[in-house]
């Protein structure tokens, strides 16, 4: 009972965070042109709405404690994929913006490039090898993988820490050379700040669970589709919203001379 009010509240925080974007929605991302931006857009804002939406409709069957544990086996494979996927996409965007703020380094697109693609075949070990997990009463608390959960909890803190520490890296050059304190830099760092807040107390939420064996550990995945949708579309509506309001004469102003 306690689980089915907290993804109540999740679908809530959901809907209220649209009410509260929707006009900028309207203004900034609709008027997009077809770009992956936008897509990723969509998939924060009403894929993950859809998906909060159908754990809720699922809630009376996974909780009655009459699934098969083959059920129960897919249903923890799709928590997996599904985090994962939104972890990525949250690394994909600041990974663009890593890449932007080194003048389109190559070396360092490969390097951002590699962490995500580890991140996400990590995920897919796990999906793979998930077996064999235990679960009590229902499927929505199970047990996971401690080892495997335990590593890919720090290596998507580690990858996030890295994003974090290069945007720090290079707010800190900016503010020697005389351009770190520009709108463009302390925005970028004001969003990746909130970011890194919210990634680090959900994977380290779960994975304080998990060291003490709590199956609570899987309740952070029902909070990570709120949180992931207000972040990304956040991070997409934000940028848009910035990028109007200082248009390319400015904006080139602000962005030159951001090299080693």
């Amino acid at each position: 009972m306690c689980l089915h009010y907290q993804k109540v509240a999740g679908i809530s925080i959901l809907v209220w965070d649209i009410i509260l974007t929707f006009q900028g929605e309207s203004e900034y991302i609709w008027r997009m042109r077809r770009c992956v931006f936008k897509w990723f857009y969509f998939y924060f804002r009403y894929f993950l709405l859809a998906v909060h939406i159908f754990h809720l409709a699922i809630s009376p069957a996974l909780s009655s404690g009459q699934t098969p544990h083959s059920l129960c086996i897919i249903w923890y494979r799709y928590i997996i994929l599904i985090a994962q996927l939104s972890f990525s996409m949250v690394h994909i965007i600041l990974a663009i913006r890593v890449h932007a703020l080194f003048n389109r380094n190559r070396k360092i697109c490969v390097f951002l490039g590699s962490l995500i693609l580890l991140e996400s075949g990590f995920a897919v070990i796990h999906v793979v090898k998930c077996l064999p997990i235990e679960y009590l009463e229902s499927c929505f608390l199970i047990k996971p993988h401690r080892d495997l959960a335990d590593a890919h909890a720090v290596l998507i803190m580690t990858i996030q820490s890295i994003l974090m520490g290069m945007f720090t890296f290079k707010r800190v050059v900016g503010v020697r050379l005389g351009w770190g304190r520009t709108p463009l830099m302390s925005f970028l760092m004001n969003e990746a700040a909130s970011n890194y807040v919210v990634v680090f107390l959900l994977c380290g939420t779960g994975l304080a669970f998990v060291v003490f064996d709590d199956q609570r550990a899987i309740i952070t995945f029902y909070w990570s589709t709120p949180l992931f949708s207000a972040v990304g579309c956040r991070l997409i509506l934000n940028m848009e919203r910035f990028a109007r309001r200082y248009p390319p004469d400015e904006e080139i102003m602000l962005t030159s001379h951001i090299t080693l």
